[in-house]
């Protein structure tokens, strides 16, 4: 059986319903006003990228990461949530991160609290991250001048 292609974007306004029925995985409760503007909110901030996987059209993983300038770092990203329906969803959300982390010259990737579960283990593994007590790192080589 051939592997269906996996598509990642940048999450939309209209992919609330979508992304809060994975992270429950039940069907989402209808989302007030406060919740529906708050997530607005998340998916215009220019110092944070919210991204779904797709499958024939159907999102399945989400991933949402926020950039900080550090004083003595350089720039670095936190991955604050990952929900996956498979390890290759993982793998390919992990590939998204480490793209767009390097592309905003980041030089850390950490995950605060991250999930033990296949699909969180695997994006981890994608990532190339190790366990450093409840964090998981990534150190990106910075590039050659």
């Amino acid at each position: 059986m051939e592997a269906r292609p996996i598509r990642c974007r940048r999450a939309r306004r209209t992919d609330a319903g979508a992304i809060f029925a994975l992270l429950t995985a039940a069907a989402p409760a209808p989302a007030d006003r406060a919740t529906r503007h708050h997530f607005r909110k998340l998916v215009a901030d220019l110092g944070a990228d919210c991204y779904v996987a797709l499958r024939d059209g159907t999102v399945v993983g989400v991933v949402h990461v926020t950039y900080a300038r550090h004083l003595l770092d350089g720039q670095r990203a936190t991955v604050e949530l990952v929900r996956a329906s498979e390890d290759d969803v993982a793998r390919a959300l992990a590939a998204l991160v480490r793209e767009r982390a390097a592309r905003r010259h980041c030089l850390l990737i950490d995950w605060r609290d991250a999930p033990e579960d296949g699909a969180a283990e695997a994006f981890a593994s994608a990532l190339g991250a190790r366990r450093i007590g409840a964090t998981v790192r990534v150190e990106i080589p910075a590039p050659r001048e």
